[in-house]
């Protein structure tokens, strides 16, 4: 009888507990699943020789962390909004169709200095014209990012006659060994250094050859261009790439981002060493594969390695 008045209190504070359970559970996956890791958005790609046509040394002598995809409108719209954001700021004119619907479009109308800024605010930079073909050609200098053949629907290009960008990754057929997607068609890409000696490159639009290693360059092509091996060698070695002003604005001109992969991890390992996103930084590891492992064992054999690093060599193993 003493216990009756009780029991509510008691099954009510039961129902308490448990709800108080439930929303940190709910909270550590809400934790999980939504918050962004820069980590997810990059391919491992490992140094290694690559001559294109055997006549142009495009061979990386360290591993790489490249951007699995072109740099995305809301991605571009988050640096605007952080510090120092006016750096990020656009024309008008290539904002205007920005809207909810097209936060996966790759970000355009950037200059080359302004490209720059955004890498150098993730603690990146922008490929050089060798790093770029070395990971759309592959080790093996093929003449397509997916193989050595021509593939239909593969990119988009003019011929799919969409005439603008698409959101990044829709051509899952298209991307390369390494899971880098859209490095042909879809945008030209900002590279930020000369090609290197021995290479005529042509213009994709007139075809005429330019014997100059000077200058600034994009690579790739775009919505707007009819789809090309990455290299030919009709009449001379030309690459798909076209000279441009750092200035330029383009509405098919946007960016991928690059790091050294040793320095890149060893300085970011610990922002990433937290429990909740252990196993997601576990199946960025499984994602690089085996050709990750002989870097990633020697940075988690470092004295003072973060636990990120032994997570994604774990993934890596496996």
């Amino acid at each position: 009888m003493g216990r009756a008045p009780g029991a509510p209190a008691a099954a009510l504070l039961r129902l308490l507990g448990c709800v108080l359970v439930v929303a940190a559970v709910a909270c550590g996956d809400a934790e999980e699943s939504s918050e962004p890791l820069l980590l997810e958005r990059l391919a491992f790609v490992p140094a290694a020789a690559c001559r294109v046509a055997q006549v142009v040394d495009c061979s990386t002598d360290d591993d790489l962390l490249v951007g699995r995809f072109e740099v995305t409108r809301s991605e571009w719209i988050a640096a605007r909004r952080g510090p120092e954001g006016e750096i990020f700021a656009l024309p008008e004119v290539f904002q205007s169709d920005w809207g909810a619907d097209s936060e996966r479009w790759p970000a355009t109308g950037m200059t080359l200095g302004q490209a720059q800024a955004y890498a150098a605010r993730l603690g990146m930079r922008l490929p050089t014209f060798a790093e770029w073909m070395r990971c759309a050609a592959g080790s093996r200098a093929q003449y397509w990012p997916w193989g050595t053949r021509r593939q239909d629907s593969a990119a988009n290009t003019l011929e799919l006659g969409l005439f603008r960008p698409a959101p990044v990754g829709t051509f899952q057929n298209g991307q390369t060994f390494a899971g880098l997607h859209d490095m042909l068609g879809n945008v030209w890409e900002w590279v930020d250094r000369p090609p290197p000696p021995g290479s005529f490159l042509a213009s994709s639009f007139s075809g005429a050859p330019i014997a100059t290693h000077t200058g600034t360059w994009a690579m790739g092509g775009s919505c707007l261009t009819r789809a090309r091996p990455l290299y030919w060698t009709r009449e001379g070695l030309h690459l798909f790439a076209r000279q441009i002003d750092p200035e330029h604005r383009g509405s098919d001109l946007g960016l991928r981002v690059v790091a050294e992969a040793r320095e890149f991890l060893w300085r970011g390992a610990r922002s990433w060493s937290r429990t909740a996103v252990r196993a997601r930084v576990e199946k960025v590891g499984e994602s690089w594969g085996r050709s990750s492992v002989a870097l990633l064992d020697e940075l988690a054999g470092r004295e003072g390695a973060a636990p990120a690093l032994e997570w994604l060599l774990a993934g890596a193993r496996r």
